[in-house]
């Protein structure tokens, strides 16, 4: 289903795909140094999740820092043109046979 989305919408399944594996990761930091600032360290310690107010400000500040890497990622990326070219498919029969070597040396 992804790659179905990817090819008719290329940028926004990007954006989309940056934003979860950022979140993702930022996730599991966010937990260990919850835990570290917890119990000042991550020995012998149970691990713990926030609850209530804590996760709220959590995931909170997660989403705010994973949007914010990914308008900078996409800003960056726009600025450099390394966004992807997106043909649609209606049109791909009428590409040469090696337009996406050609258009992949054209850094395009």
């Amino acid at each position: 289903p992804f790659r179905k989305f990817y090819s008719k919408s290329p940028i926004l399944a990007e954006i989309i795909l940056i934003s979860t594996v950022t979140f993702i990761f930022f996730s599991g930091e966010a937990l260990i140094h919850y835990n570290i600032g917890k119990g000042g360290g991550l020995g012998s310690e149970k691990f713990s999740f926030p609850q209530g107010e804590e996760l709220a400000l959590l995931l909170g500040t997660m989403i705010g820092f994973s949007a914010a890497s990914t308008i900078t990622i996409s800003l960056l990326k726009h600025c450099f043109g390394l966004h992807p070219v997106h043909i649609p498919s209606g049109l791909q029969h009428l590409l040469p046979e090696n337009a996406e070597e050609h258009l992949q040396r054209q850094n395009v």
